[in-house]
């Protein structure tokens, strides 16, 4: 395709208005969510699935995100 990865990411921004970053990052907590609305998959599993290899890195995403961890997004829903 002969696109460095800096001009694919501003032609990502200028079409879809966000980062890719961003957006990659949306969507994984969307999917977490999702996730963790079953309780029977561990929460370290949903990290694992979502993309995050690293929980503590994983549990501050989420809280950054959504403003609670994801055992009491678990808890409250």
């Amino acid at each position: 395709m002969y696109l460095t990865p800096c001009y694919l990411s501003t032609l990502f921004k200028k079409e879809m208005k966000v980062s890719f970053v961003n957006y990659i990052r949306d969507y994984r907590m969307k999917r977490a969510r999702e996730l963790l609305a079953d309780t029977t998959v561990r929460v370290a599993d949903v990290g694992r699935r979502v993309g995050y290899t690293n929980l503590p890195y994983f549990y501050t995403v989420f809280k950054n995100q959504f403003g609670i961890t994801p055992v009491e997004f678990r808890e409250q829903h």
